[in-house]
């Protein structure tokens, strides 16, 4: 590139031509952000510190609680606050979601080509078996946190799709459950 007479644009840092949609070549193009991982220099953060800045303002906006499987804190969906009313399904519905998308990895690397090579309708039946999978860890792993969140087998019953296996698990865990009379949403 020392020698493309096509350039007119030049590092402002070293000189060097470059082309005219930048102001610093490829080696002064990045600097360091505050927490010592590198930035381009137009940014004021870089990524990572960008996307903890977002998960914040969601668990500002929405809410959060902290997995009891992996002790991390997870944003509340917004969608899931507006769905449902009861604070026990919501924290639920909740942790579904988190369960689905941080250990499920087999989630995370299928939804989306899932949805795009099969259609929605694929899509919705492999996200009921990871919601349903995802169910059935939360009652085998989570007593403890259950019982001091006051979730019942009405709650897990209150969400849809449940399956054959999970109502099983249901019922071992509280003995014969009740069916739900609250509303049948979907997560």
């Amino acid at each position: 590139m020392k020698n493309n007479y096509y350039y007119t644009n030049y590092c402002e840092e070293c000189g060097e031509p470059i082309s005219d949609r930048f102001t610093y070549c490829y080696e002064h193009a990045f600097d360091e952000c505050e927490c010592g991982n590198m930035k381009k220099r137009e940014h004021e953060y870089c990524r990572e510190c960008h996307n903890t800045m977002l998960q914040n303002e969601k668990i500002e906006l929405n809410g959060s609680g902290i997995c009891p499987i992996c002790g991390e804190e997870f944003a509340f969906s917004e969608y899931l606050n507006e769905v449902f009313e009861n604070h026990q399904i919501r924290l639920l519905a909740n942790l579904i979601t988190h369960y689905r998308h941080s250990h499920q990895s087999s989630w995370n690397q299928s939804c989306h080509y899932i949805s795009k090579k099969y259609g929605e309708d694929a899509y919705l039946i492999a996200k009921n078996e990871h919601n349903n999978r995802a169910k059935r860890q939360i009652l085998r792993k989570c007593k403890d946190w259950l019982y001091e969140n006051q979730i019942e087998a009405k709650h897990f019953l209150c969400l849809k799709d449940n399956d054959i296996g999970t109502i099983n698990l249901i019922n071992k865990t509280y003995g014969h459950a009740d069916t739900c009379m609250i509303e049948n949403k979907s997560i």
